[in-house]
């Protein structure tokens, strides 16, 4: 069953108090004690950590354990952790209603969604367009464990260029703000996410490009394509992976909005190979916008 904002949200409270390893009678004591303004009541959060079970960020066994991708997701900003979460249960128990909602042209079928999902669905993606993108990148993903190899090299080597900058400057104590949050769900529509000077957060996606004549190709989704459409923070970073790696520059994504097909009367397009002939050099600038 597709989990509601108010469930999701008692689950990260839930998981709040799990920093180390409780006994199951321990944890619903400290559940039962714990304030929260009366917003979670009775089994509310004992609800909300069978969540975090069907999500796999806690193990269960003698005492309940968080995994280290449960703190990382507890470090994310409330709205930012209740998408992840919500992707994560998606993705791994695929809900019936979520293969026909999607037609095979990659139409969306609205009507087929349920309730309770349109409005958690609602809730955390507002804008029309983006949450149609997620819901139809959801309803066609195929392999959504497996992870590629060049793309993840991409990722973490901008997680260490992110590190080192921020380092140079003295500001070490920034250092545990860059996040793979990849690793949560490759469908948030960004990949990494880096502390800025003014205390605003850049949100980063990253793409392994390949050199060309004139120009570096990188393939683009719809999802991301449009989270970076509505989203100001977001920037596209491309990267030459292997021998030679090494960040290339970014994009905006209304730089690259010329550059995407058009939209056909029978369906929407769904990936695009786009040619950036020349990219703003290095990672997006520190004192943010």
């Amino acid at each position: 069953m597709t989990p509601t904002g108010h469930q999701l949200g008692a689950a990260l409270v839930a998981g709040s108090i799990l920093d180390r390893p409780l006994a199951l009678e321990r944890a619903l004591e400290s559940w039962r004690a714990l304030p929260t303004g009366g917003e979670f009541v009775g089994n509310d959060l004992e609800n909300g950590s069978n969540l975090l079970l069907r999500a796999e960020l806690l193990e269960a066994g003698s005492h309940l354990a968080p995994t280290p991708m449960l703190a990382e997701i507890l470090s994310l900003p409330e709205e930012e952790a209740r998408r992840v979460l919500l992707l994560r249960i998606l993705q791994r128990e695929r809900p019936p209603w979520l293969e026909g909602a999607v037609s095979e042209e990659g139409k969306l079928r609205e009507a087929l969604i349920p309730d309770v999902a349109v409005r958690v669905l609602t809730d955390l993606y507002p804008d029309l367009e983006l949450r149609e993108a997620v819901l139809i990148a959801l309803g066609q993903r195929v392999d959504l464990e497996g992870r590629d190899a060049v793309g993840a090299e991409a990722e973490l080597l901008v997680v260490q260029a992110c590190r080192d900058r921020l380092v140079a400057l003295g500001r070490e104590d920034l250092c545990a703000g860059v996040r793979r949050v990849s690793q949560h769900s490759d469908l948030l529509g960004y990949d990494v996410v880096t502390p800025t000077l003014s205390g605003r957060n850049w949100r980063m996606e990253v793409k392994a490009a390949r050199r060309e004549a004139s120009h570096w190709e990188v393939v683009l989704s719809r999802m991301e394509f449009e989270h970076g459409m509505r989203d100001p923070r977001w920037r596209l970073v491309a990267c030459r992976v292997g021998r030679r790696a090494g960040v290339l520059g970014f994009v905006l994504a209304g730089e690259v909005s010329g550059r995407v097909p058009l939209d056909r009367p029978g369906g929407r397009w769904a990936d695009a190979r786009l040619a950036l002939p020349g990219p703003h050099a290095g990672l997006p600038p520190l004192g943010g916008c």
